[in-house]
């Protein structure tokens, strides 16, 4: 076979990917996978009573959930180098799918937090890699845009997940919260591995480095005060939306219209932070 009918896999940079298609794909997914970190705050009643533990124990399924989601982040990178991009971010959604089935099937207090950290592992696996992957694939415009939408949509899980949940745990009970999530989870990986271009080897460095520089980079003394910065942001949200679920009154802390209208409350800023965007870029 001559040099020339040699297919040639697209590189990470070749930025011929469908606008429209991989901004929907990835923000939608974002959506199901990020979601999964908050759904659990509205059914600590639920999962005290399945797991037989105080509501407060049950709490260290969400805070599992957030701590393996940083390990996620920080291995990705390399993975990616080695794997591609499409394929740490497809797989991660399917072994996620796989635990999210299992969780409601455990009945005591460590199994269904592990399970969660799982869950964790494979979501923080995902989402630095559906960033990378649109900031490689559009020019500088465009992926602006793109990586704005996105953000605004995994941000938006924050409430959309606890909205989700209550209400799917109302209707149908809580382990549907996680089921329901499965098929889409599954479909969800499907219609990426199709949208999502393929990439070859990604050269990082010089040889023998390839594997170490991302995780390196990761764990630079310039992005450390980023992460502080999320940290404090992300982790100040979340504790406000359990502190209420835990303590506060009796008839917003019950469920119901109120606690739904109090999450549904931010959406507005969330909406806000979108079309703020683009001018502090």
């Amino acid at each position: 076979m001559s040099k020339s009918s040699v297919v040639e896999v697209p590189s990470a940079t070749s930025g011929n990917a469908p606008f429209a298609a991989t901004v929907a794909t990835v923000s939608v997914m974002g959506v199901l996978v990020v979601g999964q970190m908050y759904v659990t705050i509205p059914l600590m009643p639920q999962l005290a009573d399945a797991w037989n533990v105080s509501t407060g124990s049950a709490a260290a399924s969400t805070t599992a959930f957030a701590f393996a989601h940083a390990v996620g982040s920080l291995v990705s990178g390399p993975l990616s180098t080695r794997f591609g991009r499409r394929t740490v971010m497809v797989t991660s959604v399917l072994a996620m799918a796989v635990v999210t089935a299992v969780l409601p099937l455990v009945g005591s207090l460590v199994p269904g937090v592990g399970l969660r950290a799982l869950q964790g592992l494979f979501a923080g696996s995902f989402i630095p890699m559906a960033y990378a992957y649109l900031n490689a694939r559009f020019e500088p415009r465009r992926a602006s845009l793109a990586l704005t939408v996105v953000s605004a949509c995994m941000g938006a899980t924050v409430v959309i997940g606890q909205v989700e949940a209550q209400l799917v745990a109302s209707l149908a009970g809580w382990v549907w919260v996680f089921w329901g999530t499965v098929p889409l989870l599954l479909a969800g990986a499907a219609v990426s591995w199709r949208v999502l271009l393929p990439e070859g080897r990604q050269e990082t460095g010089p040889a023998g480095e390839r594997s170490h520089s991302p995780l390196r980079a990761a764990l630079s003394p310039r992005v450390i005060p980023l992460y502080l910065v999320i940290l404090v942001g992300a982790g100040s949200l979340t504790a406000a939306y359990t502190g209420v679920q835990l303590y506060g009154p009796d008839d917003v802390a019950g469920g119901g219209a109120p606690l739904l209208a109090l999450r549904a409350s931010a959406l507005p800023a969330l909406l806000g932070a979108v079309l703020i965007a683009p001018a502090l870029a």
